[in-house]
């Protein structure tokens, strides 16, 4: 097992938690119109793919242009990367949101795509350094890697709860 970011293996240690003891089965129950498990698993991975997919491109480019965040962006950011709130309620962008792939699939699937996204991101820092910005997020702007990185442990961890909540009802 490849040792990790601090943030990513915040991500990965919390998924491993969330998920031990829930049954494929279960895992796909949705409730209420709400998200199944794998649902939740499925658009989280997502993130980790797209992420990953994105920083390549820049690597393969080898350039990060500079782009400037609107205010609103600032502000959102702030929330989520600096003071770690990801607020409830949003809809997650086109790209990441689940298709219906099996909770078994994508659940064997996440440390890998972890380990993957890891390697990116290591390699982004190395080319780019941690706090340029290398990277829109669809909604929140450009980010860093540094961004990226604690984006994806904020973002995790506020659906951790959910599993967590759809856990107990189970």
């Amino acid at each position: 097992m490849m040792e990790l970011n601090r943030d990513l293996e915040l991500c990965r240690d919390g998924l491993r938690r969330a998920l031990a003891g829930v049954s494929p089965a279960d895992a796909e129950i949705a409730t209420n119109g709400q998200w199944s498990i794998a649902n939740i698993i499925e658009h989280l991975d997502l993130t980790y793919t797209r992420n990953a997919t994105g920083v390549e491109r820049r690597l393969g480019k080898g350039d990060a242009p500079e782009r400037k965040r609107t205010i609103r962006q600032s502000a959102i950011r702030t929330l989520i990367v600096t003071l770690g709130y990801f607020p409830p309620g949003r809809t997650a962008p086109a790209m990441v949101l689940p298709q219906g792939r099996p909770f078994a699939e994508t659940a064997s699937e996440l440390d890998g795509h972890l380990e993957a996204l890891d390697r990116c991101l290591s390699e982004g820092e190395r080319i780019f350094g941690a706090t340029r910005t290398v990277l829109d997020h669809p909604v929140i702007g450009p980010f860093s890697i540094a961004d990226w990185r604690r984006f994806h442990w904020v973002h995790t961890r506020h659906h951790l709860k959910q599993i967590q909540v759809r856990s107990l009802k189970r």
